[in-house]
Formats: structure tokens, sequence, C-alpha cells
């Protein structure tokens, strides 16, 4: 199934590029890269600091994060929505 702005809460993230929009941590806001990997409180976010690659840990609780799908459609997704086990979240679907 195709991952669309109806669904993405109940979606893997990881591969999706994302910005952090807003976040109770005002040191993340404005983070963008690809997420290389989810937890059920966090999201692993692949960004390059300086030329250099670094991955940087960003809670969902409080997030609101600017996600691009694959056909290059931006959608908003509050990180309550997603607080949860991936693979729950997919097997709900």
């Amino acid at each position: 199934m195709k991952i669309d702005e109806r669904n993405i809460d109940r979606r893997v993230l990881i591969g999706l590029r994302a910005r952090v929009v807003r976040h109770p941590d005002p040191t993340i806001e404005g983070l963008e890269g690809v997420i290389t990997w989810e937890t059920s409180r966090t999201i692993t976010l692949r960004t390059v600091k300086n030329g250099r690659p670094r991955e940087v840990k960003v809670l969902k609780e409080g997030a609101l994060l600017a996600l691009e799908l694959d056909d290059g459609r931006r959608v908003l997704l509050e990180g309550f929505r997603v607080v949860n086990r991936p693979e729950s979240r997919a097997r709900r679907s």
C-alpha cells in the first residue's frame, strides 16, 4: 500500500526525508535529513553538519515533522500520532 497523508501514522517512517518543524528542544528545530531508524519513542535522522554526516535522535513526543513522501508531496505529522513501535503501527493497517 502506498504511503499518503491518510495512512502515514500506520507506516514505518524509515527512508523518508524529514524536517523538524517544531520540537520541545529548540536546538532540534529545523533539523533535516533522512529517517534511518525508528523506535517506539524516537526517530534517528541522518543529517550533514559542516560537511560531515551525523545521526541525531529525535524524540517523537511533542515534535511536528514535515515528511516528504515518495511522490514528492509533503505532509505534516504530529509526533504523538506515531509514539508506538513501528511494527505495531504497520500491523494495524
